[in-house]
């Protein structure tokens, strides 16, 4: 008998074409000449060399369609803003297509194999793609991994990517072995695939899926879902970062059992433990499932100094064994945000219009002590924020610092 917890979450099916958001205003040859000219502003950063006048000539270009479509600020239109980042990115089209292709290279604790699968009828003029990154279990090949686990339809929709996991086994789940394997791995392959960055997952099997649930505790703003097959969660992994990342055990044990208990019992719905499930019904997932880049709810309790950020929210001034956690809200109807949290000393919040009217006064309630914010768009932070992050998909005109008085 099968233990699931499950929610309502929208329907994304498989992409293989980049059309405009529903919620877009721009019309799509505006989103490409804007992010052309993004591209350029971020070439010239990286050459330090006329940054000054390829950003004058991005606002000249953003004030003219501003005029031109008069729906507002071209930032408080947040799915365009994506859309133009999206644009901004060269991505490669000279890819082997429709089999595995080794790759490695020299990172941060050593050398880092991986391989891609491309879909045969990949180009990057038919994307955005979803991205699954394959973990491995131990004693399985790159090759060994994609031909065993993940067979079928899925190999023609999505860019798989199966990431080497070092030799030494009790490293994986750390930064220094497969966490920083995984994390380095998207990296590259984000820089070079026009992917759905709303549509990328993990998955370990067997040993390794206590990598991919570090990788998702950790980070959980970067992904879709996290995917465990055959495989256990490691020992104290805990639902406080997964409120609004979507899990699916298949053949877990008792601590895949656990977090899903646990998961309920924290009103966090996405949650879904099915140990008989088979590869048909992880891939109807996959499909049912993509990533909330705005959720008006974030619970962050970092369990290293690394993955001190979720979403929208970051903080500073911790000691991962002290227990810090914070929880926020977001009543974009009232335009108020509500923080509460301990062992923390401060937060950052990262701000736009999906979330907040950034027109009207923000009211901030940290800690019971009330705030009231005027927060302008920012055209220079916004870019800076999606050039540091390389995800298109989360964007963010400010940010505001708040103190959080440390409350036992």
């Amino acid at each position: 008998m099968s233990m699931q917890h499950a929610c309502v979450l929208p329907l994304a099916f498989l992409a293989t074409a980049l059309t405009p958001a529903p919620d877009t205003l721009l019309k799509a040859r505006d989103h490409e000449k804007l992010g052309k000219l993004v591209g350029a502003y971020y070439e010239a950063k990286l050459e330090s060399s006329g940054i000054s006048e390829s950003f004058e000539e991005l606002s000249e270009a953003i004030g003219k369609i501003e005029k031109k479509s008069k729906d507002g600020p071209f930032l408080s239109m947040v799915e365009d803003v994506a859309q133009v980042l999206y644009y901004s990115r060269k991505y490669k089209d000279t890819v082997v297509k429709g089999r595995l292709k080794e790759d490695s290279f020299e990172g941060y604790y050593g050398d880092v194999e991986y391989a891609v699968h491309a879909p045969k009828a990949y180009k990057s003029s038919k994307g955005p793609f979803g991205l699954l990154l394959c973990l491995p279990d131990r004693g399985q090949s790159l090759q060994q991994h994609l031909d065993e686990d993940w067979m079928g339809s899925i190999r023609d929709e999505m860019v798989l990517v199966v990431v080497g996991m070092p030799e030494d086994e009790t490293i994986w789940p750390t930064l220094e072995g497969g966490v920083g394997n995984t994390l380095q791995v998207l990296r590259v392959v984000r820089e070079q695939f026009a992917l759905d960055v709303d549509r990328v997952y993990i998955a370990g099997r067997g040993a390794s899926v206590p990598v991919a649930m570090n990788v998702g505790e950790m980070f959980p703003h970067v992904f879709a879902g996290v995917i465990g097959r055959a495989g256990d969660a490691g020992e104290g992994v805990v639902p406080t970062n997964f409120r609004n990342l979507p899990t699916f055990f298949a053949g877990g044990g008792a601590n895949c059992t656990a977090f899903g208990e646990a998961a309920g019992e924290d009103e966090i719905e996405s949650c879904r433990v099915e140990p008989d499930a088979k590869l048909e019904d992880i891939l109807t997932w996959i499909k049912e499932t993509s990533r909330d880049a705005n959720p008006t709810r974030i619970s962050l309790a970092p369990t290293t100094l690394t993955g001190k950020a979720a979403y929208w929210l970051e903080l500073e001034g911790f000691d991962p064994t002290d227990g810090p956690r914070v929880d926020a809200r977001i009543d974009r109807e009232a335009n108020t945000i509500t923080v509460e949290g301990s062992q923390v000393s401060s937060v950052r919040l990262y701000l736009n219009d999906l979330l907040v009217d950034m027109d009207s006064p923000i009211k901030v309630v940290v800690n019971g002590a009330s705030h009231e914010l005027e927060l302008p768009r920012r055209l220079d932070f916004t870019l800076e924020q999606a050039f540091k992050s390389g995800d298109t998909g989360r964007v963010y005109t400010n940010s505001y610092f708040f103190d959080l008085a440390a409350r036992e």
